[in-house]
């Protein structure tokens, strides 16, 4: 019985006609990041106006996306908050904190109210205040992002209570004007009318505040793990490696045995 057996030698490569209804993940990235060079000079042009200060205009910076088009969160596979935008939908309602009275709060209050989620955008969410009810009150619509440290679920104002931080549930000031005009005692009626059924609304998960602050904050490798390195030399070739020390730059050390 022979010990060899002939072989076929095929092209490592197998070339295919260019198929117009393909999908290219380079070229998508290729065509959205051509500027629109007019568009751009339109904006700059707005922006030089708006943006004066006492020694003259200020330099038109650019702010690192890939203007004038993104790539939307949820065409990745993974992302950090994933376990949030894939549960949340319109209408959860969330608090969120009020800067019309900071000059009237002492430093260690802060005013909050309750906003309804209207719209989802990848990690950008657009909120309308609650009692926002009358026509053209959209224009008091505002976005803010899901890692926003002054976005919470609905009863953290009330539990979070201590001698450094105290929370005020107070309306802005356009709905609090408003409730006024019902008589001297109606702001505070309406306050409590608003937060009465709080316990029946649909709003963050429990732990978000901690979950949040976790996935931004927690190191994806710890102390000891093993990991693979990309050799240098040789791209082709990876060496295992054991993490020394953790942190945004990571400290490894290549492992020649165990």
């Amino acid at each position: 019985m022979s010990l060899f057996h002939n072989v076929e030698l095929l092209p490592g490569v197998v070339k295919h006609n260019d198929i117009a209804t393909s999908w290219s993940w380079s070229k998508f990235l290729t065509s959205i990041n051509k500027i629109d060079e007019k568009n751009k000079a339109v904006e700059k042009e707005t922006w030089m106006k708006e943006n004066v200060d006492a020694e003259g205009r200020q330099d038109f910076v650019e702010d690192g996306r890939m203007w004038p088009y993104v790539v939307p969160v949820n065409a990745f596979a993974e992302h950090i908050f994933a376990n949030y935008t894939d549960k949340l939908t319109e209408g959860v309602v969330v608090e969120y904190t009020v800067r019309d009275y900071e000059d009237l709060m002492q430093s260690s209050v802060k005013t909050i109210w309750l906003a309804k989620i209207m719209k989802i955008a990848g990690y950008r969410l657009l909120l309308r205040w609650v009692g926002a009810k009358d026509e053209g009150d959209e224009k008091f619509d505002f976005w803010t992002n899901i890692g926003s440290n002054v976005l919470h679920s609905v009863g953290y104002g009330s539990i979070t209570q201590g001698n450094k931080q105290a929370y005020a549930y107070i309306p802005p000031r356009f709905i609090a004007d408003r409730w006024k005009e019902d008589g001297v005692d109606s702001v505070a009626k309406h306050i409590q009318s608003t937060m009465m059924p709080l316990q029946y609304v649909r709003t963050l998960r429990k732990h978000f505040e901690e979950d949040r602050k976790r996935v931004i904050t927690e190191y994806v490798f710890k102390v000891n793990d093993r990991v693979e390195l990309l050799d240098y030399n040789n791209s082709t070739r990876v060496r295992p490696a054991r993490v020394q020390k953790s942190g945004w730059t990571k400290n490894l050390r290549p492992c020649d045995g165990d």
